[in-house]
């Protein structure tokens, strides 16, 4: 059975990825990419709503040639609202960079 992601008002959503935040007041985090670009991703927390200007760690894992990748990205809550949150990463984070590369390739 395939299923479609989709966005509200029935957008696609050819980034959607199931990733896992760490907050450490919390802990691990289920979270839904909504939109992902090179300088951060907007993401579904559900119910939880993260304080802005934390800091988290986003790791997400893909299959690529046969292999799962995983990869761990710091992040910082740039907005949090009932629709969703903004993560930044670090301008300086190249490893994000090389990441989000190979995930837009895959889509």
């Amino acid at each position: 059975m395939h299923h479609k992601s989709s966005g509200r008002r029935g957008e696609k959503r050819p980034n959607s990825l199931h990733i896992v935040l760490n907050y450490r007041p919390l802990g691990l985090i289920r979270a839904i990419t909504r939109d992902i670009r090179q300088d951060g991703m907007s993401v579904d927390t559900g119910c939880i709503q993260l304080p802005n200007h934390s800091e988290v760690e986003v790791t997400f894992s893909y299959r690529k040639d046969n292999k799962t990748h995983v990869h761990r990205i710091g992040a910082l809550v740039t907005r949090c609202a009932r629709e969703g949150t903004r993560l930044s990463f670090r301008p300086d984070d190249s490893a994000a960079f090389t990441a989000l590369a190979e995930i837009a390739q895959l889509h």
